[in-house]
């Protein structure tokens, strides 16, 4: 897997005056979790059921320092909680059987715009999920929302040498394509998936899971279902 260093988003992706960029991307590699999929209430009811069993009060404000985090990474947070560091492996184990328990038994649905998006960006250009969630997570979350005809290429947890937010789960899904990395579009919610994206030299659309006025993505939209971004994809050559 290899690619340019970091590269700044093509000196044509500009907003024009109908608030559309004016490029076009080789491949547009989407996040699941909060990005296409609202499956991050599931994750939240299985932090909060892991914490309920080990004694320690979830509170909302805890959920930003587990938003685009690997299983792992929210294990190793979740244990230092708990006061107990080397629980990590088990707790591991725990939340992710919580969280496949969640997204499997939930009536979780694609976020606004994602489906409409990912069916035309299909008959255009290559497109992938690259996600920091466990294959088993991944697969479930995408057949509920009927995305998975959709998406050429799947990139889990546990399929690059490293997640989130290293540049590899990014740099993998461009390598099968055989494309560019600075000639694709990353699609992300948190701060943790865009670094990855920004380090592997994607130009990066954020729609942010979180408000965050200082998101640092080529461009920030609230939802998918933007209406410049249905048009700017509408224009691009089938």
């Amino acid at each position: 897997m290899t690619t340019d260093t970091a590269t700044p988003a093509p000196a044509d992706f500009v907003l024009l005056p109908d608030g559309s960029p004016r490029w076009t991307p080789d491949a547009v590699l989407f996040d699941c979790d909060g990005t296409l999929m609202d499956t991050e209430p599931c994750w939240s009811a299985a932090l909060a059921e892991l914490f309920a069993r080990n004694g320690v009060p979830w509170k909302p404000e805890d959920k930003p320092h587990y938003i685009g985090g690997t299983v792992r990474a929210m294990a190793d947070r979740a244990a230092a909680a708990f006061g107990d560091p080397g629980r990590a492996d088990v707790l591991e184990k725990e939340l992710l059987d919580l969280v496949v328990e969640a997204v499997d038994g939930s009536s979780a649905t694609p976020l606004p715009g994602a489906l409409e998006l990912l069916t035309a960006l299909s008959a255009r250009v290559p497109t992938a999920v690259v996600s920091n969630s466990p294959r088993r997570v991944l697969d479930i979350a995408l057949e509920r929302g009927g995305l998975s005809p959709l998406v050429r290429f799947t990139v889990a947890a546990e399929d690059p040498p490293r997640p989130k937010p290293a540049p590899d789960p990014y740099l993998m899904a461009c390598a099968h394509f055989g494309v560019n990395a600075s000639r694709c579009l990353a699609v992300e919610d948190s701060p943790t998936g865009l670094a990855s994206a920004l380090a592997a030299g994607l130009v990066t659309l954020g729609v942010p899971t979180l408000p965050d006025p200082a998101f640092p993505a080529d461009m920030v939209l609230g939802s998918l279902r933007d209406p410049a971004l249905a048009g700017w994809v509408g224009a691009w050559s089938s």
